[in-house]
């Protein structure tokens, strides 16, 4: 009987995970931190690509989103830059960013969830109250079969889980200097100068500094190529965290409106020459109409942030109200770039919510204990069902 046995040239290095998945067309993806907007882009950002994040004019939570995308990176020992271009100071990344939240057993994660509002509750009272009338008129039906074991060699144990694919984060706690240690990092202003320019000269530099951590770099583009609104070609899979890149870009155009576009074609150039993803935030409201259209067609995803609408009888009828903050809409995905197929041709809103220590991003859901006979019901779930930007 023949046997095989695999083994390890002497001096050969030591695979590391570089925290990237293959998405549907071949292109790397990377999580952007938060789980719940990992579902709506697909399985997270890909490599090669530039996301364009609207901002509401009238809330932080785009910064927010930014944390936890270079935070995400900072805890997978990738390479993080972030280009500040809002009249406001440039933060310091060890306080500003979030740290990972303290590991839990099922027992207190389940306790969390049940104290996350009186809303939430009840409605996961009545969840689970038709549960249990399913599971009554099921009692008859195949048992299930036991869970299979862990294979050989498997790190998942009894008291160990694989570590998820975004890493849960404590929007209450800083990140401080030592994860920093681990990881590339920069920050940049630019607000200073000529906007084009005050993004090119950094990342470049930034972008070069991970190609010699041994990222593999893409097929040179035309300048054609590098405007069409196309998913690039896919990058060879980085084989190190440090080789995979973040470049974060916050206030795009707050300072100068007039080239915010021509910023964003140019650092969309040089993103897709690397093993590297970019989240840009740009205030719509400062923007002319034109600049505006120009800014969403250089992006290869677009999703906008929308203030709650005023209307009291409107936010009665969404259950736990009072963790609302914003709403959030899927206006474009790249190409091929996500990981399951998603249909944005109805661009449904999302609600955002600020649950203590971090953010929820679901559909809008109605609160069960809502009476929809009750005087003015009938306008909130209209004025509901109309939302728009």
């Amino acid at each position: 009987m023949s046997s095989f046995t695999s083994f390890k040239r002497a001096g050969a290095p030591v695979a590391v995970d570089p925290r990237t998945r293959p998405g549907a067309q071949g292109q790397p993806v990377i999580s952007s931190g938060l789980a719940d907007l990992d579902a709506l882009l697909g399985g997270g950002l890909a490599l090669g690509s530039v996301t364009l994040l609207l901002e509401d004019g009238c809330s932080k939570l785009h910064e927010t989103l930014v944390q936890y995308f270079l935070a995400e990176g900072a805890a997978s020992s990738q390479s993080i830059c972030l280009a500040w271009a809002d009249w406001a100071d440039v933060p310091a990344l060890a306080n500003w960013l979030p740290a990972p939240s303290a590991p839990k057993n099922d027992a207190s994660e389940n306790a969390d969830k049940e104290q996350e509002g009186d809303g939430l509750r009840i409605a996961w009272q009545y969840r689970r109250y038709i549960n249990r009338k399913e599971s009554d008129a099921e009692a008859d039906g195949p048992r299930r079969l036991p869970a299979e074991p862990a294979p050989a060699g498997s790190s998942r144990t009894a008291s160990s889980r694989p570590r998820a694919w975004a890493t849960p984060l404590d929007l209450r706690k800083f990140l401080g200097e030592q994860p920093l240690q681990g990881c590339t990092h920069r920050v940049v202003s630019t607000h200073d100068a000529s906007l084009e320019e005050q993004l090119r000269g950094p990342c470049h530099e930034f972008l070069q500094q991970i190609a010699e951590q041994g990222a593999p770099t893409a097929t040179a583009r035309t300048p054609l190529e590098a405007i069409r609104p196309v998913m690039p070609r896919a990058p060879m899979p980085p084989r190190r965290p440090g080789a995979v890149g973040r470049i974060a870009v916050v206030g795009l155009g707050a300072s100068d409106t007039t080239s915010a576009a021509r910023a964003l074609m140019t650092l969309r150039g040089l993103v897709r020459e690397r093993s590297a993803a970019a989240l840009v935030t740009a205030p719509a409201a400062l923007l002319p109409a034109r600049e505006r259209a120009r800014l969403e067609a250089a992006a290869d995803a677009v999703l906008a942030l929308s203030p709650l609408p005023s209307d009291a009888a409107l936010l009665s009828a969404i259950a736990d109200a009072p963790t609302a903050a914003a709403l959030l809409q899927v206006r474009r995905l790249p190409l091929g770039a996500s990981l399951l197929p998603i249909d944005t041709q109805d661009r449904p809103l999302y609600l955002v919510r600020h649950l203590r220590s971090r953010l929820s991003i679901k559909p809008i859901d109605i609160d069960p204990t809502f009476d929809p006979e009750a005087p003015k019901s009938s306008t909130a779930i209209d004025g509901l069902a109309n939302l728009s930007f």
